[in-house]
């Protein structure tokens, strides 16, 4: 029997249910919009989205790209990936995405 692949968003509480409506943005006249550099948030980079960000319902086909490496043996960790899978349904694409990114995100990059 093969495990119901099941939508990321249902895996990640803080996400709402459906995409929030956006706020109406006020006319801005293309002059004043070139004059005036792009407006950066504290640090000076632009935000990246998340793995959670990504997952939220709006986005449903989400590029993916290849991310290879080589973990101990001892650690199990494609194992221990599949029965997490098999008992949530949860990718495991999106399992290492998530896992990923709050670790580096936590480690402030």
């Amino acid at each position: 029997m093969t495990a119901r692949r099941r939508n990321l968003s249902e895996f990640i509480p803080d996400v709402p249910a459906e995409s929030p409506a956006l706020p109406d943005r006020p006319a801005v006249d293309e002059q004043d919009s070139a004059a005036r550099p792009a407006e950066l948030p504290p640090g000076g980079r632009p935000r990246r989205p998340t793995a959670r960000d990504l997952a939220a319902p709006a986005r449903p086909a989400v590029a993916r790209e290849a991310l290879k490496v080589d973990v101990p043996a001892d650690l199990a960790l494609v194992h221990r990936l599949h029965r997490r899978r098999l008992d949530t349904g949860m990718d495991i694409r999106d399992q290492v995405a998530i896992a990923v990114d709050e670790w580096l995100t936590g480690q402030g990059y």
